[in-house]
């Protein structure tokens, strides 16, 4: 395949909870559109990652709040971010093949492109698990 086109899902802070996060008034899902070529030429090779898992941290409720802490909070309308595990589907770096199991701290997407920056390290770069509508 050429190139990947993925009708992408992402899981943002839709508003700063009060109480307790309520999932259909802290967060909205959103849908967007991820390209990725698997064949392109690039400077930094990237890997396409479909996410499998999302891991729901105590912290991510001190994310939530406008209050100054260790990390910035997620702003509302951005996409939430936390740990993830996630399956490679397609790569342009010879260390990752199709099929191998990442983890990594991420966004709450379905699939996810990552910039390759070491044999072992990945940074995030675009956004999308098993979200459903």
């Amino acid at each position: 395949m050429s190139e990947f086109t993925i009708n992408n899902l992402q899981v943002k802070l839709k508003q700063r909870p009060k109480e307790l996060p309520h999932p259909t008034e802290t967060f909205e899902i959103t849908k967007n559109v991820l390209r990725f070529d698997p064949h392109a030429s690039s400077d930094v090779p990237k890997i396409l990652v479909r996410n499998l898992f999302l891991s729901l941290d105590p912290a991510m409720r001190g994310w939530m709040k406008d209050v100054k802490s260790y990390v910035p909070p997620v702003a509302i309308g951005a996409v939430m971010r936390g740990g993830v595990v996630g399956e490679v589907v397609a790569s342009q770096d010879p260390t990752f093949k199709e099929g191998d199991i990442v983890t990594g701290y991420s966004f709450f997407t379905r699939s996810k492109v990552f910039f390759v920056v070491s044999m072992y390290v990945c940074v995030c770069v675009f956004v999308h698990v098993t979200i459903s509508e």
